[in-house]
């Protein structure tokens, strides 16, 4: 392949994710040459990261000391013989720098795409920056990490996919948990499931095949892993996929901790996800507070937590959990706040920042798919937007992935009282509007403003994760249109506060007053009791008197008290003073 490689000095800045530097001296026999099998390993670990640089004959101080004098090969055969080390070899360039009494070799490899680059030894290796002081290093590739390193590199890897040969259909009664079974006809026959077409086929094998959980391997049907977690006894599980697991923490007022609950024993002894997850939902209906309130002919359920936000959390939980990661699912709840954690970081380019709207993606399609066929999990993939409405509806702070690493997701949501009316405005207006997305959207602006009492637009956009400015504008214009948001102030200084109507309907007309600010009689008095104490006062002042940007309005206003004898001005407009007028 070619490549522009850059100057020397470039390069020679110190040891990157993509440049390593290597002297050219075997590691066993200090008077040889490095040897290809080294080199080899190094650009292969370079390859597994993002591909980069490898300098031969530059130590880490950053000196050169060029190749050794007994390396008589050109660039282009000694880039032959170590590809030739390979397995499957990557796309490699050369380059000779040259000064008077020293040469220098380069390599570039290329990023590995679909799969890691490995070694004919066996040898697999991967550069990356460990901490501390060391510097990057190349370490083993971790094979656990495999999937989460090519869905990185867009290339998807469904754990939930991937058919157990070894599990005939035939032979699946010893494999699966007939509890579980029972429970999926149950819901059939009751129609808590989202996929109709569960109805019209008649036996477990076309049900299994509805669902996509099964596969075929040399002509003969076989189970595959999502059906293990959803259907799997406790045997099948703990052998074919032990990482599948939960811990259930629940914690009194006091500290102390009433409920330790692990997977496969006493109080969750089901490890079928189906079982699992129904087991889980019955756990929070009897340790969850609820609040039951009367407003009028109006009753409020206030639960501590929203029913929709923990089951769509625990489901998320274990459909974007990474099961080569031998780790549970760790659910706790505290009276004020719920917390769970599953290994596996977030899924390809999902961030805390963007997963509000972030389309849905899945690391284990297969199993998402069919617990939403199952009634298991929002049907459309969205359960995320009803964890934040269950926050938003109940005047709750947003929920926060702030905790999460490379390797969990962590959600904590937080409890809290809202105002009753507020709710209940809340309950009602949106009651009738179907699509979940603008509830979110709407809910979201109007919640951050409750909380914040002001905001500019920029600051209030901000309030949604993910939220883009476009999406957000024309949010607030529909808000605004509807009579629910006023605008306060012109140009770079305006606010965004609640109408006085709406804040009126929400029993506190006096933060209106607050925000919007006082009228104009009051507004002029407060303006000649400050120049009767200081003398004089500007546009800034005055603005700043008032709690309200200094634009034209605040210039208006002054003039007007101008124009009526009230004051007298001097100077002009942007640096005007306006004092008393003299007798």
């Amino acid at each position: 392949m070619r490549h522009a490689f850059p100057p020397l000095d470039a390069l020679r800045r110190g040891e990157t994710l993509g440049v390593e530097y290597k002297r050219d001296l075997d590691a066993k026999n200090k008077r040889e040459p490095v040897t290809d099998e080294t080199i080899a390993e190094s650009l292969m670990a370079l390859g597994n990261a993002d591909g980069g640089y490898l300098l031969l004959g530059v130590e880490n101080t950053w000196k050169v000391l060029g190749i050794h004098p007994d390396r008589s090969t050109s660039p282009a055969d000694f880039r032959s013989r170590v590809s030739r080390k390979f397995l499957n070899a990557p796309p490699l360039a050369t380059h000779e720098y040259r000064e008077d009494d020293w040469r220098v070799f380069a390599f570039y490899v290329e990023a590995a795409k679909q799969n890691p680059y490995q070694l004919q030894s066996g040898s697999l290796k991967i550069r990356k920056v460990l901490g501390g002081k060391q510097g990057p290093e190349n370490i083993p590739f971790p094979l656990a990490g495999l999937p989460q390193w090519q869905a990185q590199r867009g290339v998807h890897y469904d754990f939930s996919s991937q058919l157990i040969s070894d599990i005939p259909w035939g032979e699946h009664e010893r494999f699966l948990n007939p509890m579980s079974l029972d429970l999926l006809q149950r819901r059939i026959a009751d129609g808590k499931i989202n996929n109709p077409n569960l109805r019209s086929v008649s036996g477990l094998e076309q049900q299994m095949d509805t669902l996509g959980l099964l596969g075929t391997v040399e002509g003969r049907k076989v189970l595959t892993h999502a059906a293990l977690i959803l259907f799997g006894s406790n045997e099948a599980l703990r052998e074919r996929i032990p990482a599948h697991a939960a811990q259930f923490q629940a914690f009194a007022p006091d500290g102390s901790l009433p409920y330790n609950l692990f997977s496969g024993q006493p109080g969750l002894e089901h490890l079928s996800l189906l079982l699992l997850a129904t087991r889980i939902e019955e756990l929070f209906r009897g340790i969850v507070p609820r609040r039951e309130l009367m407003d009028g002919l109006f009753r409020i359920d206030i639960p501590a937590f929203g029913d929709d936000a923990l089951r769509e959390a625990v489901m998320n939980a274990f459909i974007h959990r990474d099961y080569t990661i031998p780790e549970p699912v760790i659910i706790q709840i505290t009276p004020d706040q719920f917390t769970i954690t599953n290994p596996g970081g977030f899924y390809r380019d999902v961030t805390p920042q963007n997963i509000l709207f972030h389309e849905p993606c899945s690391r284990n399609q297969r199993l998402a798919q069919a617990c939403a066929d199952i009634g298991l999990m929002e049907k459309s993939g969205r359960g995320v937007d009803r964890i934040f409405w269950d926050q938003i509806r109940f005047l709750r702070p947003m929920p926060s992935y702030a905790g999460s690493t490379d390797d969990t997701v962590r959600l904590v949501l937080s409890g809290g009282e809202g105002s009753l009316k507020a709710i209940r405005w809340m309950l009602q207006y949106f009651s009738d509007m179907p699509d979940m997305g603008v509830r979110v959207v709407h809910g979201g602006l109007i919640h951050a403003l409750m909380a914040e009492g002001e905001a500019s637009r920029d600051t209030l956009i901000a309030a949604l994760p993910g939220l883009g400015k476009e999406h957000g504008l024309r949010a607030i214009t529909e808000l605004i249109n509807a009579g629910l948001i006023t605008r306060i102030g012109h140009g770079r200084g305006q606010r965004l506060i609640l109408s006085a109507q709406f804040q009126k309907d929400l029993g506190m007309p006096e933060a209106f007053v607050y925000q919007a600010g006082l009228d104009r009689e009051n507004q002029q008095q407060m303006i000649l009791r400050y120049v009767e104490a200081h003398g004089y006062i500007t546009r800034q002042k005055a603005a700043r008197l008032l709690r309200v940007p200094a634009d034209d309005s605040v210039y208006k206003l002054l003039h007007s008290m101008v124009k009526n004898g009230l004051l007298a001005m001097t100077g002009t407009r942007a640096t005007a003073r306006y004092s008393l007028p003299k007798a």
